[in-house]
C-alpha cells in the first residue's frame, strides 16, 4: 500500500494549469522533521489535479499551513537522480490560514 500523509506550510504561490482540459496543480511543503536526533525541515514536492487542484489553489496561499494525503511516487530527472514527490489525492486545513483569515470561508461545502 501507498499512503502518505505530511503537515506542512506551502513553500510559494500556487499556480494553476490545465492540462488537457483538467486543473493541475504543482507546489511544495516545508515539512518539521527529525534527522539523528535534530530538528530540520523536509521540502516535499505534491501535484494535484482536478477538484482538488482547484480548491487548493482557490484556499491556500505561500506560508499557509495544509494537511495532505496520498502517494510517493519518484522519477529520474536529467541526471538519472531519483526525486520523490507526492500525488495529492486530498487535503485539509491545518490551523488558521494566513491570508484568508478575514475571509468567512465554508469548509463544510467545499467540493472534493
Amino acid at each position: 500500500m501507498n499512503f502518505l500523509g505530511l503537515k506542512g506550510n506551502i513553500t510559494k504561490e500556487i499556480e494553476l494549469r490545465d492540462i488537457d482540459g483538467k486543473a493541475a496543480i504543482s507546489f511544495s511543503i516545508a515539512v518539521n522533521a527529525f534527522k539523528k536526533g535534530e530538528k530540520t525541515v523536509m521540502f516535499m514536492n505534491c501535484s494535484a489535479f482536478g477538484k482538488t487542484a482547484e480548491n487548493i489553489h482557490k484556499f491556500f496561499y505561500k506560508g499557509d499551513p495544509i494537511i495532505v494525503t496520498g502517494a510517493l511516487d519518484f522519477y529520474y530527472d536529467k541526471d538519472k537522480n531519483t526525486r520523490y514527490q507526492m500525488n495529492v489525492w486530498q487535503f485539509d486545513f491545518a490551523g488558521k490560514n494566513n491570508q484568508n483569515s478575514d475571509k468567512n470561508i465554508d469548509t463544510e461545502n467545499i467540493p472534493f
